[in-house]
């Protein structure tokens, strides 16, 4: 099981986001998934989590997670990285420090 917590200032800014900048607004689940990610990064784990098992974890489909991340991966709150563990190829993904910092200066 996995254990993180939801950031009210995250998800503020996001809300904030959405009123202050024009274009695709960002949701409750693409401040969620930041904070998922954001709680890997925290205590140095990469974050390989599969789109299937985040699905799971946020009662979604597949293809909505895949569009929340395409979405903070085009505004570049997160980076997506292949990563080879062995032959296989994983998705690493992480957020960025510096544009999640400029969301949050949003709020101030």
């Amino acid at each position: 099981m996995y254990n993180f917590t939801l950031s009210i200032d995250i998800m503020y800014a996001i809300n904030n986001h959405n009123n202050l900048i024009p274009g695709d607004k960002l949701t409750f689940l693409d401040g969620a998934l930041i904070c998922f990610i954001k709680s890997f990064q925290d205590r140095d784990q990469k974050f390989f989590v599969s789109n299937k098992e985040l699905a799971k974890i946020f009662i979604a489909n597949e293809s909505t997670i895949q569009r929340s991340i395409n979405k903070l991966t085009k505004i570049g709150l997160l980076h997506s990285e292949k990563i080879y563990v062995g032959q296989l190829p994983r998705r690493y993904l992480s957020y960025d420090k510096e544009k999640l910092q400029e969301l949050l200066n949003l709020t101030k």
